[in-house]
């Protein structure tokens, strides 16, 4: 659990635009919970994320501009949009309102290498043959 007063606000501008992160973990690989409130003609730009990342919003107030690569969606209040964000993607309010949302972010694991004896084994080397129980 994480109390209201522990939560972290990453980003705001003067205008009053903000994003919070709610929670996270970094079991199986980060996965974050944010609140998002842009002002009307704020927005913000992403890079892209390791492949696999998958990010997931719920717009709960206003309209929401959102663009992954070259492709421009409108995402009003009440929809929900998933994507691979491997790409750069951004967030827009080009509305008149202020737009919240709701947004997670899930990035793989990144796998360690194994060792040398635990790769033979995987693959039915050497070290396979001669080990014993």
């Amino acid at each position: 659990m994480v109390p209201a007063d522990q939560v972290v606000r990453i980003w705001s501008s003067e205008a009053g635009s903000s994003t919070t992160m709610l929670i996270g973990t970094d079991e199986r690989g980060p996965m974050e919970l944010w609140t998002w409130h842009l002002v009307p003609g704020e927005g913000t730009d992403s890079v892209p994320h390791p492949s696999g990342t998958i990010e997931m919003l719920h717009v709960t107030a206003g309209e929401l501009t959102l663009v992954v690569g070259e492709d421009d969606f409108c995402v009003p209040a009440g929809a929900a949009a998933a994507f691979e964000a491997n790409l750069p993607h951004s967030y827009r309010n080009e509305g008149s309102e202020p737009m919240e949302m709701t947004l997670a972010v899930s990035v793989p694991p990144v796998s360690a290498p194994l060792p040398a004896t635990a790769t033979a084994h995987a693959h039915g080397g050497a070290a396979a043959a001669t080990d014993t129980p």
